[in-house]
């Protein structure tokens, strides 16, 4: 019955297979510790393109914030058709530098 589910739906186990193999000592094995370590940098590379992204939308909306002021009236959608942005984006991206102040802000 070893390996099998018993009455209760707890896994027996052989005391016959070394604690290796029951996964008890991950510190010893050398595939979790490269996996271990190959997960961090993911994680880290993920951290740092998610605040390049944030870094690069708040320019975006800076910019557009800039020309929405020099824009004419009644050429702001055909501009942001231009640069390929949906007014949708731009409403959302234009929000964001206000908000800059707010995400700067240590939490009181």
């Amino acid at each position: 019955m070893t390996g099998q589910r018993a009455r209760g739906g707890r896994r027996t186990t052989d005391t016959n297979i070394p604690d290796r193999m029951h996964g008890t000592d991950i510190d010893r094995s050398n595939s979790l510790a490269d996996l271990a370590a190959k997960v961090q940098a993911e994680h880290k590379a993920v951290t740092d393109a998610l605040s390049k992204a944030v870094e690069h939308a708040l320019q975006a909306g800076a910019y557009l914030t800039e020309a929405k002021e020099q824009v004419k009236h009644g050429q702001w959608l055909p501009w942001l058709k231009r640069c390929g942005v949906s007014s949708r984006t731009a409403d959302s991206s234009t929000v964001l530098p206000l908000s800059r102040g707010e995400l700067n802000r240590s939490p009181s």
